[in-house]
């Protein structure tokens, strides 16, 4: 599947990989088995870029997967287990995901 090499680039952090999918046709909108969607895994790694490109895409900031989790969801939660509690990295990708609300 298609979706799996989007969301494998995202967990990658592989900016121009994304882009150049997306490009060629992929599904930005598209979502993983658990409802998870571009902007989650660009969430759970704390990559503007990628998160940049998923909100330009249409995706909405707030939007949920199969679990209830936002990527905001995400972010805290990826960067409490590298880091063991939630940091600033993680607090201001959150803020700057609120700030793209509509």
């Amino acid at each position: 599947m298609m979706h799996s090499e989007l969301f494998s680039a995202a967990k990658k952090g592989d900016v121009n990989r994304v882009r150049t999918l997306i490009e060629s046709g992929v599904d930005p909108l598209d979502r993983d088995d658990n409802s998870a969607t571009l902007l989650h895994y660009a969430a759970r790694n704390l990559n503007y870029a990628i998160a940049g490109l998923a909100l330009k895409a249409g995706l909405a900031p707030d939007v949920k997967n199969s679990s209830g989790h936002t990527p905001a969801d995400w972010a805290s939660m990826a960067n409490e287990m590298r880091m063991g509690c939630p940091n600033d990295s993680a607090r201001q990708f959150i803020s700057w995901l609120d700030i793209h609300r509509k």
